[in-house]
């Protein structure tokens, strides 16, 4: 009777929360990787994806190859409902750590860079960066530290909202559609290697990598793959509409339109509702927001994970040393993304540049990740019990 209060008062003295004390559902991690999802889907930076016919060969071949991505990890959450750093070996651990760190860091950046660009286009042509990164990353910090119980019970409302914009939108504009305006199919992009673009591009796979072993276990087995099987066909579904109106709606003009849907939702009214492109803009704030928490909570999980020594669980190490050590990490971040807005039409000129190069990159993390580390673990958890 002694043991539970104690262990009840160290979760409330600054326990870092991991798998054994924070569980969510699977639909509620769906939730989230959709969210995060359709924000990037819809508030891509400026003319780095092409809304034209061939699209729908982009959207179906890299559904093809997130499904082969997604595969190693949802046998390891169906077999295992832990964490993929339970790793005894150090090299290892640090190695794979690593890797996701980086590419969290990344997705950091990126999600920060695409709401300024976004903001500035639509609503304010003029935003001061240092407001800005104040403004989004205390925000986004302290979501994180509220823990991803908070973030999970955000994500089906955030969801909600945007399947509210896109199907009232979608009412409201189909008196305006023509199938007539679906003028030439294709162009001679390569969609196949777009898709490939696209895929290896998807940060929901480093996100449900790291958080899966945070569902509730159900009869001994976990239930996290089930997330996976939302979020997929909801992704692909929701991309292919999407493309579908805005090619029924603009036609020819698509390709002079930075941002597809917030432009039909210009044009759509409510009675209840002025402007639905304003209900667009908040929806897209939010949804970078619950992204850049997402993103803030797998490092810090991962950073636990780095630092925890091998007989001590990650849950007994206090908030602060994993705390500290990520806002050191997320303040270099945000240094980053204060020079990257600083100087966008030259970051945009090196993006360009040096694609094919940040694809190899992209390309080799996203393999390590989800094929290379729960292959390993598995490997390794057999030997063990050999």
């Amino acid at each position: 009777m002694q043991n539970k209060p104690q262990s009840q008062s160290m979760n409330t003295a600054g326990i870092l929360p991991t798998e054994s004390s924070v569980k969510i559902s699977y639909f509620q991690l769906a939730a989230l990787l959709s969210v995060s999802a359709i924000f990037a889907m819809t508030s891509s930076i400026p003319f780095t994806v092409s809304h034209s016919m061939e699209r729908f060969v982009t959207l179906g071949v890299s559904a093809g190859i997130m499904i082969l991505l997604y595969t190693p990890l949802m046998v390891f959450t169906a077999k295992r409902n832990t964490g993929l750093l339970r790793i005894n070996n150090s090299f290892l651990k640090w190695f794979f750590g690593s890797v996701i760190l980086i590419r969290l860091m990344y997705t950091s950046v990126l999600t920060a860079v695409q709401m300024n660009i976004f903001i500035i286009n639509t609503v304010m042509t003029y935003l001061s960066a240092p407001l800005f990164i104040f403004i989004v990353f205390v925000t986004a910090l302290y979501g994180a530290n509220k823990g991803i119980q908070a973030a999970a019970r955000a994500a089906p409302v955030s969801l909600f909202l945007y399947i509210f914009i896109i199907i009232t939108v979608s009412i409201l504009m189909w008196n305006k559609t023509e199938i007539i305006r679906i003028y030439s199919p294709f162009y001679g992009e390569n969609g196949v290697y777009n898709g490939f673009t696209e895929a290896i591009r998807n940060d929901e796979l480093f996100f449900f990598a790291v958080l899966s072993g945070f569902i509730r276990d159900k009869e001994s087995k976990g239930q996290g793959f089930k997330s996976v099987l939302y979020y997929l066909p909801f992704l692909l579904i929701t991309g292919l509409w999407l493309n579908f109106l805005y090619n029924v709606i603009f036609g020819r003009a698509l390709k002079m339109i930075l941002y597809p849907l917030h432009g039909i939702s210009v044009f759509s009214s409510l009675s209840l509702i002025e402007r639905m492109d304003g209900l667009f803009v908040t929806s897209e704030v939010i949804g970078g927001i619950i992204k850049l928490v997402l993103a803030f909570i797998c490092m810090r999980v991962v950073i636990a994970e780095l630092i925890s020594p091998k007989a001590v669980p990650p849950e007994q190490i206090h908030q602060r040393k994993a705390k500290i050590i990520t806002s050191v990490l997320l303040a270099g971040v945000a240094g980053l993304t204060y020079f990257i807005i600083g100087h966008i039409e030259q970051s945009l000129v090196k993006w360009s540049n040096w694609h094919n190069w940040l694809n190899l990159i992209f390309a080799v993390t996203i393999v390590i990740t989800a094929l290379v580390l729960p292959v390993t673990v598995l490997i390794l958890s057999r030997n063990k019990t050999k």
